[in-house]
């Protein structure tokens, strides 16, 4: 057999495998994922980790709305520092809360879906917020959470809102934090997410 239809044979071949790869990815509206890539940064050595905002249940948080802020810290330093100070432009006020009286826990997944309730400062549950040394203290739905009470905006799933976080030795740190998009279809049909690109700006 000469080498032209050796090749053409293998072309043959190769084709009907690209057409089965390329249909599998167009089938893809059909799959569901979670995304909930929190914003990271560190500010000498306080680490912020998996910094977000949890999912609106209808895709968007309402002007006037509440939405909760989960994230991770790590104090690497020699010293105990405290979150004593929380803010954020989209927001009338950023609050230290939790469903329930119990302290910050180890976190649970970080891309599971969160609502939209309100969350009430527990007795007790106030910035400032300790940051021992080396041990994580983590923000997330099973335990206490950051709370920005009152939106200035709208805030739709995959959209961004800067949020400074302030230590008494570490110093101010502001994020652009991401609202997790929950359950979603990974090929959607329209809706504007009023993305921005994430940054941060100690």
């Amino acid at each position: 057999m000469s080498r032209r239809r050796v090749l053409a044979a293998t072309l043959l071949a190769v084709v009907p495998l690209a057409t089965a790869c390329g249909a599998g990815r167009n089938a893809a509206t059909s799959i569901k994922r979670s995304v909930a890539e929190g914003q990271s940064a560190d500010l000498g050595s306080m680490q912020i980790r998996d910094a977000y905002l949890g999912a609106p249940a209808l895709g968007v948080y309402g002007l006037g709305t509440d939405a909760r802020l989960y994230l991770t810290i790590v104090n690497q330093g020699a010293r105990p520092d405290a979150l004593s100070a929380v803010s954020s432009t989209a927001a009338s006020s950023v609050t230290l809360a939790s469903d329930t009286t119990a302290p910050a826990t180890p976190a649970v997944d970080p891309t599971a879906t969160v609502g939209t309730a309100p969350g009430l400062p527990a007795p007790g549950v106030s910035l400032p917020l300790q940051i021992p040394v080396v041990a994580p203290v983590r923000l997330e739905p099973s335990g206490q959470y950051l709370l920005l009470q009152g939106l200035k905006r709208r805030l739709f799933a995959a959209a961004y809102a800067p949020v400074t976080f302030t230590f008494d030795n570490a110093g101010s740190i502001t994020l652009d934090v991401p609202v997790d998009t929950g359950e979603f279809d990974s090929n959607p049909t329209g809706g504007d997410t009023a993305a921005a690109s994430p940054s941060s700006t100690p």
